[in-house]
């Protein structure tokens, strides 16, 4: 968010991973970033720092609340990983469940997410008024998954095999 502020940045690893601990990072960020839920700072600013093709999103702009959607409700996310195709999106999940990985044994055993995942609402293009909206942009009018998009495709798929639970928590930011 905010463009990543240089003087905010955490110490990486010479492979590029965070080894600054969340929270020394967060009590020195924390102010800049007031409206932004500590989860949410972790999970999206904090891990995935700089890497976030929504960067360019202004903190002060938007509210977070986290809520318990209906589990069909995620067939209303789009997801810019997968070129905004849901069909796409259930693909890419189809092969995440054919592995065996940690994520795919937990989704399978729990029924929900390890931690939400954080959805934009665009549904009216709040998105464009950002202030450092991308020339070239091109967002849908929909919800859109800004961070945890492996945890979204996976539970599309789970939710076609009735392996999701019936309700899912999510964090969704609104422009205030």
């Amino acid at each position: 968010m905010d463009n990543y502020p240089e003087d905010f940045a955490p110490a990486f690893d010479e492979a590029g991973g965070v080894v600054t601990p969340f929270v020394e990072w967060w009590a020195r960020v924390c102010r800049h970033y007031s409206n932004v839920p500590e989860d949410v700072a972790q999970q999206w600013i904090h891990r995935h720092w700089s890497r976030s093709s929504f960067s360019f999103l202004t903190s002060s702009r938007y509210s977070f609340s986290k809520e318990r959607w209906p589990s069909i409700k995620l067939d209303d996310v789009r997801s810019r990983a997968n070129d905004w195709d849901f069909v796409k999106t259930l693909a890419r999940g189809e092969y995440l469940y054919s592995l065996d990985t940690w994520l795919v044994r937990f989704m399978r055993t729990h029924k929900r997410f390890p931690e939400p995942i954080i959805i934009l609402d665009n549904r009216a293009g709040e998105i464009e008024g950002d202030p450092n909206f991308p020339v070239h942009g091109t967002f849908p009018r929909s919800y859109i998954v800004v961070e945890g998009h492996t945890r979204f495709e996976l539970a599309t798929w789970l939710r076609r095999l009735d392996e999701l639970g019936s309700e899912v928590d999510v964090w969704v930011m609104r422009a205030s």
